[in-house]
């Protein structure tokens, strides 16, 4: 997974493989996550396709990436991680998904 080093509106694509969609899910939101509270870098875009190969499952995300400044203090409550209990991904009539994060 490369990480970002430079951060100003630049259109991106992140991808990101798991062997099953539930951990795909918690890897990007993992990974949206440390943008955001280790990189001060906010994502805004979409998955672009998901791929199911060999035993694995890979997300293509696509948009931009934004640096942000805020403050520790800025938020009320801040996400220490991104969980697997009671995850689910349902697909019919498109794709929804429940995840907990721990707070």
């Amino acid at each position: 997974m490369k990480r970002a080093s430079s951060f100003s509106g630049e259109k991106k694509s992140l991808i990101i493989c798991g062997p099953d969609k539930e951990a795909v899910v918690v890897r990007v939101l993992s990974e949206l996550l440390y943008l955001l509270q280790g990189e001060g870098v906010i994502f805004r875009g979409r998955v672009k396709e998901v791929k199911e190969e060999g035993g694995e499952v890979c997300a293509e995300l696509e948009g931009e990436f934004f640096k942000c400044s805020f403050s520790p203090g800025d938020f009320i409550e801040d996400i220490k991680a991104v969980t697997y209990h009671k995850i689910e991904v349902k697909e019919r009539d498109g794709c929804r998904i429940r995840v907990f994060f721990d707070i």
